[in-house]
């Protein structure tokens, strides 16, 4: 846990998630964070990194397997 926090504290220095404590009736108070414009545009481009990747990588076990399966036939 104290790894995710110091994380999320980061991410808050950096710009990319902002935070406010809220009341809770019957609580503590809690930290909620929430993603800065920078935020969702940096997370914007990993998504759409992470999308190319798997399409690459599909687009490999798609050919491999096609190949697999002719070679399986032959012989």
């Amino acid at each position: 846990m104290t790894t995710l926090y110091r994380m999320l504290r980061q991410l808050e220095k950096d710009g990319l998630v902002r935070s406010v404590w809220e009341a809770q009736a019957g609580g503590p108070a809690r930290r909620v964070y929430t993603l800065t414009d920078a935020g969702r545009s940096l997370l914007d481009a990993g998504a759409g990194y992470l999308e190319r990747y798997r399409h690459a990588i599909d687009t490999f076990f798609g050919t491999y397997g096609a190949t697999a399966k002719r070679k399986e036939r032959r012989g």
